[in-house]
């Protein structure tokens, strides 16, 4: 019906391929871009990774050798005093050590993902066994799947912080027990670790670096509640960490009895 047939025809086909080079062109782009995004996607993983990795291997090797050496030492000097002034440099100079590599361990894994409970039971009992000390445990089936991720992260930190404090007060070849129960009250993790007090603590000085005050605190802060106590020779610690956060109930909620001032 046109006046001119071939230049409509030709002005169809050009149409045609215009469209057909743009879309090309355009899932082209597409293409590079999603590309783009699964390798930033894959170096972000890796880099997470690799800083968990670095963290986990000075957790494991550096920091708990330096903590068995502060240890082991103190051992030493309470059995055989006259060796103190000789093994007290060795001790110091193990703490010291620890101390400055904590913060480095903490700002290293600050982005990486943070670690199963179970595997924070299995590390700290590790930490234990450097002393001789055996940690029986009793955790609730499908723990992590029944916590919050902010319950599962302050647990991760009181575990440690409990472990670390058990290292340091328990004495050697003893037991300690830790419990972790979801089912005890719905919406609430509840833990509890019970451990025998040595007459005199094995390297006071070496710490986790955050200190049963300031995780009682935190604790406080969310909601929960952390009892301590000093009963014939055994330091029992009781928590709970609510899946939500009641402010309202901070302060009426927040006891902690300390006969002992572990840190």
């Amino acid at each position: 019906m046109s006046i001119t047939p071939s230049l409509e025809a030709f002005s169809s086909v050009l149409t045609a391929v215009l469209v057909l080079v743009i879309g090309l062109a355009l899932r082209w782009q597409n293409g590079r871009r999603v590309l783009a995004e699964q390798e930033k996607e894959t170096i972000r993983r890796a880099a997470t990774e690799n800083r968990r990795e670095l963290a986990r291997q000075l957790h494991d090797t550096t920091a708990k050798d330096l903590a068995h050496v502060a240890v082991l030492a103190q051992d030493v000097t309470t059995r055989h005093p006259e060796l103190s002034s000789e093994l007290l440099p060795l001790v110091v100079a193990a703490t010291d050590a620890s101390r400055r590599i904590r913060p480095m361990i903490l700002s290293i894994d600050t982005a990486a993902t943070e670690m199963p409970l179970s595997q924070v039971v299995q590390q700290v009992t590790h930490m234990l066994k450097t002393r001789n000390i055996t940690l029986d445990t009793g955790i609730s089936e499908g723990l992590d799947e029944a916590v919050t991720r902010q319950q599962r992260l302050t647990a991760a930190l009181t575990i440690r912080e409990c472990g670390s404090n058990i290292l340091k007060y328990a004495p050697a070849d003893s037991a300690a027990n830790l419990v972790i129960d979801t089912d005890a009250e719905p919406g609430v993790l509840m833990i509890s670790l019970s451990n025998e007090i040595a007459d005199t603590p094995a390297a006071p000085g070496m710490s986790s670096g955050y200190g049963l005050a300031n995780l009682g605190s935190r604790i406080c802060s969310e909601g929960g509640t952390m009892e301590a106590s000093n009963l014939g020779g055994q330091w029992l610690i009781y928590i709970t960490i609510p899946a939500h956060n009641h402010p309202d109930k901070q302060t009426e909620n927040h006891t902690n009895k300390q006969t002992q001032s572990p840190q």
